[in-house]
């Protein structure tokens, strides 16, 4: 895969992407010089906001990450366990069909 060069500065060679983390960089310096200019009517209107993001992760994205952890530990017990190891009735069946077979050769 070849990226598309977009701009050719001498030796370097500026990509898409590359205009994508300059313009975000900018926005968010801009972004970040305006909520620091704000005034206090305006940090009163933005506390519900913060609030709902916050409650939000707590509510779901937590829950939501402890049955990932669930979920790995149990994939993970399962790859321990060897079902060759097992010893059901079938499988019994099968190791004695087989030592017969052997014995019979």
């Amino acid at each position: 895969i070849t990226w598309p060069i977009d701009i050719v500065l001498g030796p370097f060679a500026v990509r898409w992407y590359a205009l994508a983390y300059i313009a975000g960089i900018i926005i968010g310096w801009w972004y970040i010089r305006r909520l620091i200019a704000t005034t206090v009517e305006e940090v009163q209107g933005r506390v519900p906001v913060v609030a709902g993001i916050i409650l939000h992760y707590v509510g779901y994205r937590v829950p939501f990450f402890i049955a990932c952890g669930a979920a790995v530990i149990m994939v993970g017990v399962t790859q321990r366990l060897n079902p060759l190891a097992q010893r059901t009735a079938a499988r019994v069946a099968l190791d004695e069909a087989r030592v017969a077979a052997q014995a019979a050769d």
